[in-house]
């Protein structure tokens, strides 16, 4: 099935995916104008396991990594951003990579079919949670990950081809929140016997705070000075966003 796009929306998603990527230097670029920092986000959100034989990526996509990567069009107000995200925030977003190394590093990708199998996403009580099946998610999100996909292929190949994205739940059986980049928490997404971790929240979408005492500047994540020990002040998330 075709989700044939506007103008505008197929603006918004090159944006995104150029963000995503942030090999170019054009990306680079686009990067420095939003204050979010976009490889820092990467950086906590990608994680590797890699053996001489085999390897899996797993990138959890939050809703800062897109609302910071869209934020880059000087076009987007606050409420285009809001359109934007709106039909994603019911869902969480996983991307999966998995291969076997050959003895001269070519890699053999897992099928997708199979991946979905093996996927699962865990919340921090234990539990798990299977992909929704694409018939069951929104039409906005359907058209996001159906133009994610082609254009991933296009610009890395066949990694790109082989970027396997599940979508998941936001909320879990107790009806919380399973992964909120700003709040504290523990969730994992599972592959197969690998396990890959996150603990919240992100430090990337932080303010960071400034020991009142010693004046060393710090995680936002923090609540205790690790020089000195001082309690540090409670501070607000940047571009935090209304949820459901």
């Amino acid at each position: 099935m075709k989700y044939p796009l506007s103008r505008r929306s197929s603006e918004f998603l090159w944006i995104t995916v150029a963000a995503l990527l942030l090999g170019s230097g054009a990306s680079r670029a686009l990067a420095q104008e939003t204050p979010v920092d976009l490889q820092a986000i990467i950086k906590e959100t990608q994680q590797t396991a890699q053996s001489p034989s085999a390897m899996t990526m797993v990138w959890w996509i939050p809703e800062a990594f897109i609302h910071a990567a869209i934020s880059t069009n000087p076009d987007m107000t606050e409420e285009k951003r809001e359109t934007f995200l709106k039909p994603l925030r019911s869902y969480t977003i996983i991307i999966v990579i998995d291969a076997k190394i050959g003895p001269i590093g070519a890699l053999t990708y897992t099928p997708s079919t199979d991946l979905a199998a093996s996927v699962r996403l865990k919340d921090n009580a234990g539990n798990l949670y299977t992909p929704i099946d694409n018939a069951q998610i929104n039409s906005d999100a359907q058209s996001f990950v159906a133009i994610m996909k082609p254009l991933m292929a296009s610009m890395l190949g066949p990694l790109g081809q082989n970027m396997n994205f599940f979508v998941f739940p936001r909320r879990g059986k107790g009806d919380g929140v399973i992964a909120d980049e700003r709040k504290e928490g523990l969730f994992y997404v599972e592959v197969g016997k690998k396990e890959f971790r996150w603990r919240l929240p992100l430090n990337s979408v932080l303010t960071p705070k400034t020991c009142p005492t010693c004046k060393e500047t710090l995680s936002g994540a923090y609540k205790y000075c690790p020089y000195d020990g001082t309690k540090l002040p409670e501070t607000a998330a940047p571009q935090a966003t209304p949820k459901p």
